[in-house]
């Protein structure tokens, strides 16, 4: 029997949410000198009711081309290129995560094959259930984008350069907001217009490319500046939480930063344990003993809990820089392109899952715990489970999961692309009829990256709006090589 054939179960589901645009333009170009577009766009979206449905967006942008003025031409003739720009502009976003791709918010979802209990047979029968609250309120998304600008070209473009200062605010915010528990749906979220975001900083694009003799080689920087902050929320003075407590989003933060207990090294003796004192001379941590984590009391108040976490550091990078190489000859060529980040920081969830002693997995930990021969200053000693779990008492709690012990930088240097190719010379290609070209190339993506985090790799998408920052062992980016041929006929 076990030989016969199985019959597999097979599911699925659909949904359908639709979006209707109307757009028009209007552009005017004076003389390759003086560049004036205007746009409007009216979208509708079925994920909104229909008294929210549509939004209306426009956009403007002007343009100077001083290269093109007489006076410019004769003053600074090395300069081909020189315009000064500027632009204002509204979209709207719509898309919203959730069950079914984020289509039926507004409605309430009931689930079926719900038991109940029933009668005073106690009779099961099958019912349904609401599965989550519906979001009935939520409205279009609106970000609004202010950029001043120039563009450069030098020596026939051989020198490149293009600066930007943005500013882009983001009103009516659409996240995920915590039901209160008195409404139900205890732990469940509902999406609501929560609030205003803005992001500015600079932009600057600099290149030189030679390309007037047999071996042309090239180069392009580009430089992002991020600062990133909550400019306002439903209620005066309310604080968003996310990641198990593991974030904060308030009035004049960054969205998401980490709001942790800060981890302070490991007791030595103890001695340091008897010595670890507040301003009042309460023993912080009586209960620990040497080769334990000390924690920080930063409200001075002689015990380790949850009020003392303190802003500890922003998911959202301050810096993202690009570098763009290329060169040819002689019928080979190679590019090669690396990005980087920094300035973020890293919640590692799958280290603190992997030293916490609180299961066998506890690789890293295993390896070289603290012990009085090896006195470890980032690895505690072994306890089963990390010891007690008491922040009242502090007593040798070693695996906090809201403390930054776990907490790592994120930045990094990346080779995100390679390419090696050498094309056959037209003296053989010729010799087939209807052949136009050979290209031969290898190619290597995520060759490699440079980076003090420890996890698996820093490019995270994190668990959510609040928590972009929290890596719970999400799948890496792979490392690939391929090889190819390119024939054009």
């Amino acid at each position: 029997m076990s030989a016969a054939p199985k019959v597999g179960v097979v599911q699925g589901s659909s949904f359908r949410n639709t979006k209707r645009s109307f757009f028009a333009q209007a552009t005017y170009d004076y003389k390759n000198r003086y560049l004036l577009s205007v746009s409007a766009r009216r979208d509708g979206s079925s994920r909104f009711t229909e008294d929210n449905r549509w939004g209306n967006f426009g956009a403007a942008s002007v343009g100077w081309r001083l290269s093109e003025e007489e006076f410019f031409k004769t003053t600074v003739p090395q300069v081909n290129n020189l315009k000064l720009r500027a632009s204002y502009g509204a979209n709207g976003n719509d898309a919203v995560a959730g069950a079914a791709g984020g289509s039926y918010l507004t409605q309430a979802i009931v689930g079926q094959n719900v038991n109940y209990v029933i009668g005073t047979g106690q009779n099961i029968v099958n019912g349904q259930s609401q599965l989550a609250l519906p979001s009935p309120d939520i409205k279009w998304e609106e970000r609004y984008t202010t950029n001043v600008g120039l563009d450069l070209g030098a020596w026939d473009d051989r020198i490149t350069l293009s600066t930007d200062y943005y500013i882009s605010k983001t009103r009516n915010a659409l996240a995920p907001v915590q039901v209160l528990t008195y409404l139900g749906h205890f732990g469940a979220t509902l999406f609501q217009n929560a609030g205003d975001i803005e992001n500015r900083g600079f932009e600057l694009a600099l290149g030189y490319h030679e390309n007037k003799s047999a071996f042309t080689y090239g180069a392009d920087f580009t430089l992002t500046t991020v600062k990133n902050e909550v400019t306002s929320l439903p209620v005066v003075g309310q604080v968003l939480e996310g990641g198990e407590l593991l974030t904060r989003s308030e009035v004049g933060r960054s969205l998401g930063e980490f709001y942790l207990i800060p981890f302070d090294g490991i007791f030595q003796s103890a001695d340091e344990v008897a010595n670890y004192r507040n301003s009042a001379g309460t023993v912080i941590q009586p209960f620990a003993s040497a080769g334990d984590v000390r924690y920080r009391d930063t409200n001075d108040d002689g015990r380790i809990n949850n009020s003392d976490a303190v802003y500890s550091g922003k998911s959202i990078p301050n810096l993202l820089m690009g570098l763009n190489l290329n060169a040819a000859f002689k019928g080979f060529d190679l590019s090669v392109f690396f990005n980087s980040v920094s300035g973020n920081k890293i919640y590692n969830q799958a280290r603190r899952d992997l030293e916490s002693y609180a299961g066998p997995n506890n690789y890293n930990a295993d390896v070289e715990p603290w012990s009085p021969e090896n006195p470890s200053t980032s690895t505690p000693r072994l306890l089963q489970g990390g010891g007690s779990g008491d922040l009242g008492l502090a007593a040798a709690s070693n695996s906090l999961f809201n403390t930054t012990r776990w907490l790592e930088d994120g930045s990094y240097i990346r080779l995100r692309n390679i390419q090696l190719g050498y094309t056959l010379p037209t003296s053989v290609t010729s010799k087939v009829p209807s052949l136009g070209s050979i290209r031969v190339y290898v190619t290597g993506r995520n060759v490699f990256t440079a980076t003090d985090y420890t996890g698996f790799d820093p490019e995270i998408t994190g668990t959510g709006f609040y928590s972009r920052g929290v890596d719970i062992s999400s799948y890496p980016n792979v490392r690939s090589f391929t090889g190819g041929v390119q024939v054009n006929f």
